[in-house]
């Protein structure tokens, strides 16, 4: 319980020993007296066990900060039976107690019909106390200047609180278009660097193409230039899509995921073999991902793939597709594969690390006795990689 409390509890208890004496005065009535010691068991009560939501907001440093309704007008209403039963100088404080829990619970007339009950009883009490106009004028006065100044903190506090949220809405306005100003820098960058690249890539690739038909080249070597060129066609088109999306521009799904990585994995595995004579072996199906994690593992192929040929260029490779989880064993000198702290950088294997755990599943790429291992797994897996 905060020092408020015991403070404001040890002042209505005193206050009242102090107005009905100790032992009781014999000048007043018996039934006031124990009327008015069961109203500050209930204030005491209600200011104990009041808390919980900020309804009224007190935050002005002079009453606890969180009362709940009920306990609000609990308080209140002990405050103005006590004083109107009891009226007594040491008691004439209690009301602008009232009056300030009633101030802070909103600028509204609920706010002023609540502090009308504390006003009128500390008027009732002036006038039984003194039986002077001046008193009950000053009296009121004072109420009147103390519910004013907490209407006022109350306006302003809103008007901060206002202004900060404002102020918050703004920064994630100004966020969200630096992000989409950086994306847009992005997509420039990468429409001009890949995009470009590629192109020319596909047409010297063509040209190869034409040239080696022509001089009557071996089959083989024309079968391996249509495909490299095929394969800078499907980088060109990946590098659009990339551009798209970072534009903010989005396409309907006309097919199942599932079939799609089916048919770019074999596709991609034929056009390897035939290109670089790199030899995949396949176990299970890629239709058993679902269809939320085909993207991604997607990826960890082709930077799985991609990692196998630039620093194991013709040993084995074996993938393993599962509906826990996709693996990627390329077998060769582990030693030899990026790594966090490979000077080559490994910022693929980080990149997919972040977007994969980002999404909910788990990644891990590292040395096994076989070679390099690259592991996707997903949440809800049975017992791991078979």
């Amino acid at each position: 319980m905060s020092v408020t409390r015991l403070l404001l509890m040890a002042a209505a208890v005193w206050s009242t020993a102090s107005a009905t004496g100790i032992p009781p005065s014999t000048s007043l009535d018996t039934w006031r007296v124990v009327v008015a010691w069961l109203l500050v068991v209930v204030l005491l009560l209600a200011v104990t066990f009041g808390q919980g939501m900020p309804t009224a907001r007190l935050n002005m440093g002079i009453l606890p900060p969180h009362l709940r309704t009920d306990a609000l007008l609990v308080i209140v209403a002990s405050i103005t039976a006590l004083v109107a039963v009891l009226p007594n100088a040491s008691l004439t404080w209690m009301p602008f107690v009232a009056v300030v829990l009633a101030g802070s619970c909103g600028r509204s007339w609920r706010a002023a019909a609540l502090s009308v009950p504390p006003a009128v009883a500390l008027g009732y009490a002036s006038w039984q106390i003194n039986h002077s106009g001046s008193a009950l004028f000053i009296n009121l006065i004072a109420v009147l200047a103390v519910f004013g100044w907490i209407w006022l903190r109350r306006a302003e506090s809103e008007a901060r609180d206002l202004a900060e949220a404002q102020q918050l809405v703004i920064a994630h306005e100004r966020a969200k278009a630096a992000t989409a100003q950086r994306q847009q820098q992005v997509a420039a960058q990468l429409h001009d660097v890949l995009a470009h690249t590629l192109s020319g890539l596909i047409v010297s690739l063509q040209t190869a193409t034409l040239e080696a038909r022509q001089e009557q080249a071996s089959p083989q070597l024309q079968h391996r230039l249509s495909a490299a060129t095929d394969l800078a066609k499907e980088g060109l088109g990946g590098a659009r899509q990339a551009v798209e999306s970072l534009h903010g521009a989005t396409q309907a799904p006309v097919s199942d995921p599932a079939e799609d990585l089916g048919r770019w994995w074999s596709e991609t595995t034929d056009r390897l073999r035939s290109t670089v004579d790199l030899h995949i072996t396949t176990r299970g199906e890629p239709a058993a991902v679902p269809a939320q994690w085909t993207a991604l593992a997607q990826s960890v192929l082709r930077e799985s793939l991609t990692n196998s040929l630039r620093h194991a260029a013709g040993r084995p490779v074996r993938v393993t597709f599962s509906p826990n989880g996709v693996q990627v064993l390329s077998e060769g000198e582990a030693a030899r594969f990026p790594t966090s702290r490979h000077p080559s950088g490994g910022y693929g294997l980080a990149g997919l690390q972040e977007r994969i755990q980002g999404a909910g599943g788990f990644f891990t790429a590292g040395i096994d006795a076989d070679g390099w291992l690259v592991t996707m797994t997903w949440p809800h897996s049975s017992g791991g990689m078979p």
